[in-house]
């Protein structure tokens, strides 16, 4: 199988080429723009620039899968999408979520997308999906995602995009089947073994409405990471300067201030004893009649790692079985073996049962 990866240089991209090019069954092409790479026997490298077709159709043509890494999703995915379904190929998004599903609706024949291949959305996802499916009627669902890493520049243009797309819904939940916003749970800490604290927040997202639609839950609530005032203050003036102008520039400087405030207050280098990546999904339901709680809770050390890694078990199960055309989400693709492969990959694990 040819692979090719857009962006093969930058965080998930460089982590992903890392996995694959040690599978002697593909033929792997990874891109870059600016940044230089170091020459590497079993990686072809192009150079690649987003802003041309050209370029672009060059890559996918010669490629049986295309894996998008480069950039902001919400800016370039729906192009290199596109290109990918005109040649009839695979196409990978780590993000891409209801917003790209919509905008490639009249391409679904034509190719095979798979969104929402990553961290999160994505592993988030998976988790969730493969917990429900131990249940004959799953009644209840609480995740928790909790990250600490200082996201990239290409990840912050990406947060504050799907927050004006509707990705997530700030402290709103579901109950008795009905969307709620009054905030009456109450935000949560996360306490480690270690004595750490983690302020949380309801955070509802599109990945979390599809498991419960797909479901039919009466409740579910998830919660990520609250910002602080400062960064808070800082995201609000970037999403209406960006809803203002338009201008891709002031989404650069926008997040560009974003991650300076990150950065000055606070640096996990200097708090090691945090987890960089915590996924903690609770599931309640019934079982062969009777009520039962399933839970997990992993920790990783990376999360472009854990989104590569995610990406390479799609890779491994479409280069054995390919599906039909159509939309994907990165959990419809992988099973529950995938499953053991993430808790091999995991810092720490944990599961329990009541």
């Amino acid at each position: 199988m040819k692979v090719a990866v857009i962006g093969g240089s930058g965080e998930i991209g460089n982590s992903l080429t890392d996995i694959l090019k040690s599978d002697n069954t593909l033929e792997l092409t990874a891109t870059y723009h600016l940044r230089s790479v170091a020459e590497d026997k079993n990686i072809i490298w192009e150079k690649c620039d987003l802003e041309s077709k050209e370029d672009l159709k060059k890559i996918v043509k010669e490629a049986d899968l295309v894996i998008n890494c480069a950039g902001a999703s919400y800016l370039n995915s729906e192009k290199v999408a596109r290109i990918t379904g005109e040649f009839g190929k695979i196409y990978i998004d780590p993000f891409g979520g209801k917003y790209l599903k919509n905008k490639l609706k009249d391409l679904e024949n034509d190719g095979m997308f798979i969104l929402s291949a990553g961290c999160f959305p994505g592993v988030s996802g998976f988790f969730i999906d493969n917990l429900c499916k131990l249940f004959d009627k799953v009644e209840r669902i609480e995740g928790k995602m909790i990250q600490t890493e200082i996201p990239s520049k290409c990840a912050i243009k990406d947060y504050v995009l799907s927050s004006l797309n509707g990705f997530g819904k700030p402290g709103q939940y579901l109950k008795n089947k009905a969307y709620q916003a009054d905030r009456s749970p109450k935000d949560k800490v996360k306490e480690f073994d270690n004595g750490k604290k983690a302020d949380l927040g309801l955070y509802y997202t599109e990945e979390l409405d599809e498991l419960v639609k797909k479901y039919q839950v009466e409740e579910a609530y998830w919660y990520t990471m609250k910002m602080s005032p400062s960064v808070l203050k800082i995201m609000q003036k970037c999403i209406m300067d960006y809803v203002k102008n338009k201008s891709e520039e002031e989404l650069d400087k926008g997040a560009d201030a974003i991650r300076d405030c990150l950065l000055k207050n606070f640096d996990n280098s200097n708090n090691p004893d945090l987890p960089k990546v915590n996924i903690e999904i609770d599931v309640e339901g019934t079982i062969k009649g009777k009520e039962k709680r399933k839970s997990i809770d992993y920790y990783f050390d990376n999360g472009s790692r854990l989104s590569a890694f995610f990406i390479s078990q799609i890779v491994m199960k479409l280069k054995s079985k390919k599906k039909k055309n159509g939309i994907y989400w990165g959990t419809d693709i992988v099973d529950y073996d995938c499953m053991k492969e993430l808790c091999q990959f995991s810092g720490n694990r944990g599961e329990n049962e009541k």
